[in-house]
Formats: structure tokens, C-alpha cells, sequence
């Protein structure tokens, strides 16, 4: 009996083991199943896995500041921010916007304060939304050492075609390799009141001109401000050498009126000017001149100016009677053989104000040639040219070389305009010449050999056609 109530006994023993390992597992399979969830619970951002419900989150996490980039503490801290003189570094978060106009430069002055030491802190300024590239000034890098205050100076132009009336956000950041902190202020970009820009202005020709000729210009002006614009007055002069003239255009109106269609659309915000002409004096010494557009509006009120460089071909003396009549040669060399000629062409140009006539001499060829000039003489109009041909033929015998002789060319009065030294350079026959004009001849022989051959055998036909008996004709006896 003893034995069986221990074994009895023992039995029961290890059934309360096993059961109570048994709860004991469960009891670890559901504390890590409920760590699990609440794990799952904080990477899904605290949404329930299981329906609707949320599940509560454990771990508590730090927030970042608004203002800083980044979790760690920088090194550095913006103090303050002045904008146009001003002190904004509150309107972070008021909700008011900084007006600033359309092409001003705006000065920003930034104060830093350093709470560790950093060797490449760098500050910027910058806005976004501008059509052609982002609106931005930095300092170069510089160190900040742990209590000290900095103050550094950004300018930010902003741009004249900026879309106006809008607002935009102004960021002033601080930042090195591995920290950053950011501010952002509104601001409103509006037009001026008055504001008329020269869009472009074309010169023709563009960089270049003649003393005594004309120079034109066009000028295209655009309406940037908040009032519609008449009577502008546009002026184009150079002032060094007194001379000048204007036009007007009628009306431009504004930008904003041109994209809300509210003005007629043959009305533009935009126009450009007919040529405006220049008449460079005859007199002006060559060189470099400024070119002035001066464009006022609001009657007369407000201005706008610039300037453009041209350089001005002068005379640097008086002209001459050489400096009128220009003489130009196609070539002054030629060469040619015995039994030949030569063809010398030039062009006489009368830069003069009145008519000339215009005569050729031919020194030095008539010792070894013969010389012709077509046509003898010629008139010449005031800014024309004439054409003149000079015909050289070497004497048979003459002995090959170089000739050397002179044209002399001579006006109306008898006055020598130029003199050109002219080159001929003579060859004997050559053997090919030779060897060709006995070729032809041999040709030439041969056809007239054979058109004798063939009238021999004409004339032999003929006479023997000549010795055939006639053929008689039998006549008919009638009784």
C-alpha cells in the first residue's frame, strides 16, 4: 500500500509539472505576441492591425523644433534677421509678408550666435518660383567658435519681369556639414507705381559707322509698373558730338491688365519704336562713342537711361585730291608669248562730290610694243565707278624677259590721280605650241588629200559614164 501511494503520488507530481510548465509557455508565447503588436503598432504610426482601434505607444520620442533641420543641436543659432533695415526675426510666425518691389536689391543683415565650435558654417538667402533660376546670395564659409556672435551681410536682387503681386517665401539658412537651421518670411512682390523699361535697343549698323554717314536705332520699351503709360518720349543722341532725336509712343498698358484681357487686345504692354536716325557729322574724329537711350514717362517725371559704345571710322586730316579718286588694278603681273597679248583691267571710283573725266597714259611699252587703252577717256559720276581695259602687245622679235612699264591715270584738269607700275612678262613659243601646229597642219593635209581623192574619183566616174553607146530606139515600118 505504501508503494503504491508513492507511486500514485509521483504520478500526480508530474502531471502538476507538465501543467504547469504548459501555462507558463503560454504565458510567454502571449507576452511576446503583445510585444510584437505594440512593435508593429509604433512602425505603422500607432494604427491599430487589428480593426479601428489604436494601440497605445509605449516608447515616448523627442520633436523636433520647427526651426531646425536636423535632430542633433547644432553648433549655431540665428539671433536675429534684418530685412531692408528692419527687424523681422519675429515674423516667423505672425503671418505677415515683407512688401518689396519689383528690381530693388534687398539688404538682409543676419545675426549668429555660436554654441560650439564649427570651421565651415556657410549663410544663405534664397527664393524659390522664379522662372529663370533661383533667387540666391551666400557668404563663404567661416568659422564659429562656442559664445561668440557673428553678423554677416547677403543682398538678393530681385529681378524686374519677377511675377508680381504674388507672394513668395524668403529662406535664410544657416548651415555646415552636418547641421542646418532654416527661417522663412513672406514676401510680396509688387510693381512699381511708374516703371518703364528699354527692353532691347538694335543699332544698325551695330557697331560700326562712317563719318558723315547715318546710324539708325530701334528701341523696344515695356510697361513693368501698375499704371498705364502714355506720351513716352524716346531720345537716342550722342552727346560728345551734339547730335540727337526722339519719338514718342502713344500708350502701354500694364502687365496685370494684359493678363486679366481687360483692355482691348490691339493695346499691348509692350511696343517698339520706328528707326530713329543719326547723321554722324563729316567732321567727327575717329574713335569710341557713347550712345545714349533716354526714355521718360510718367510725364516727365521719371527717366531711364542707357548707354551703348560705337566706334566712329573718321578722318584723321583733310582729304586730298588721292583721298577721292580710288584706282584699282584686277592684277598688275601678267605674262604671255611672242605673237601674243596681254589684258590688264581696272575700275576708277570718284569719291568726289562732282562729276570727273578720267584719262589713261601708257609710258615705257612703245620701245617694244604697242599699247591701247578702250575707252580713251571717261566721265565719271560722283560716288560711281568706270571700268577701264589696257591692251599690250610685244613687237615681233622682241626678246623674252619681264617689261616693265607705267600706267598714269589723270583727271579732267590734267592732275595726276595715281600712277601704277605694271609687269609683262614674255616667253618664247613653247614646243607644245610648236608640236600643235604641226599637228594641225598634218590634219589639214590629210582632209585635203582626200578631198582630192574624192573629186578624182568623181571626175573618172563621169568619164567613164561618157564612152557607153547610146541606146537606139527601133522605129516601126507602117504601109
Amino acid at each position: 500500500m505504501t508503494t503504491n501511494k508513492c507511486f500514485n503520488g509521483g504520478i500526480t507530481n508530474m502531471k502538476s509539472f507538465k501543467f504547469a510548465s504548459t501555462v507558463m509557455l503560454l504565458l510567454l508565447i502571449a507576452l511576446s505576441t503583445f510585444s510584437g503588436l505594440v512593435s508593429a503598432q509604433n512602425y505603422y504610426g500607432g494604427r491599430s492591425l487589428f480593426g479601428s482601434q489604436t494601440l497605445p505607444i509605449l516608447r515616448q520620442t523627442s520633436s523636433p523644433t520647427s526651426q531646425a533641420l536636423t535632430s542633433t543641436t547644432p553648433s549655431f543659432q540665428l539671433d536675429r534677421v534684418e530685412i531692408d533695415g528692419e527687424d523681422v526675426t519675429a515674423r516667423t510666425n505672425q503671418g505677415f509678408a515683407i512688401e518689396v518691389e519689383r528690381g530693388q536689391t534687398l539688404p538682409i543683415d543676419i545675426f549668429l550666435l555660436g554654441h560650439a565650435n564649427s570651421y565651415d558654417v556657410t549663410l544663405r538667402a534664397y527664393i524659390g518660383g522664379y522662372e529663370y533660376g533661383t533667387l540666391e546670395d551666400e557668404t563663404p564659409i567661416f568659422e564659429v567658435e562656442n559664445g561668440l556672435s557673428y553678423h554677416k551681410k547677403l543682398n538678393l536682387v530681385i529681378p524686374q519681369d519677377i511675377r508680381a503681386s504674388d507672394e513668395y517665401n524668403l529662406y535664410i539658412e544657416a548651415f555646415d556639414e552636418t547641421n542646418s537651421v532654416r527661417y522663412s518670411y513672406k514676401l510680396k512682390i509688387q510693381e512699381k507705381r511708374h516703371d518703364v523699361n528699354t527692353y532691347d535697343v538694335i543699332l544698325n549698323p551695330p557697331s560700326n559707322v562712317r563719318a558723315g554717314q547715318p546710324l539708325f536705332a530701334s528701341v523696344r520699351v515695356e510697361n513693368l509698373g501698375d499704371n498705364i503709360e502714355e506720351s513716352i518720349k524716346v531720345t537716342i543722341s550722342i552727346p560728345e558730338l551734339g547730335v540727337s532725336t526722339s519719338e514718342y509712343v502713344d500708350q502701354l498698358i500694364t502687365e496685370n491688365d494684359l493678363n486679366q484681357n481687360r483692355i482691348v487686345y490691339a493695346r499691348k504692354d509692350s511696343a517698339s519704336t520706328n528707326d530713329l536716325m543719326l547723321l554722324i557729322p563729316e567732321n567727327a574724329k575717329e574713335g569710341d562713342y557713347q550712345v545714349k537711350t533716354t526714355v521718360e514717362y510718367n510725364r516727365g517725371h521719371s527717366k531711364q537711361e542707357s548707354v551703348q559704345t560705337i566706334h566712329i571710322k573718321g578722318k584723321a586730316s583733310t582729304p586730298s585730291i588721292m583721298d577721292k579718286d580710288v584706282v584699282n588694278f584686277e592684277s598688275t603681273t601678267q605674262s604671255t608669248e611672242l605673237g601674243k597679248g596681254a589684258v590688264y583691267k581696272l575700275s576708277i571710283a570718284n569719291l568726289g562730290t562732282q562729276a570727273k573725266t578720267y584719262t589713261i597714259e601708257l609710258n615705257g611699252v612703245s620701245s617694244w610694243g604697242t599699247s591701247r587703252v578702250d575707252p580713251q577717256s571717261q566721265t565719271v559720276l560722283a560716288e560711281k565707278t568706270a571700268d577701264f581695259t589696257l591692251y599690250i602687245n610685244p613687237n615681233e622679235g622682241t626678246q623674252t624677259g619681264t617689261k616693265t612699264f607705267t600706267a598714269v591715270i589723270k583727271d579732267d584738269e590734267g592732275n595726276s590721280v595715281s600712277e601704277k607700275a605694271l609687269n609683262l612678262t614674255i616667253n618664247s613659243a613653247t614646243e607644245d605650241s610648236k608640236d600643235t601646229l604641226k599637228k594641225v597642219l598634218e590634219v589639214a593635209f590629210v582632209v585635203l588629200l582626200i578631198i582630192l581623192v574624192i573629186v578624182g574619183l568623181v571626175v573618172l566616174v563621169k568619164r567613164l559614164g561618157g564612152d557607153e553607146p547610146e541606146e537606139t530606139v527601133e522605129g516601126k515600118t507602117y504601109y
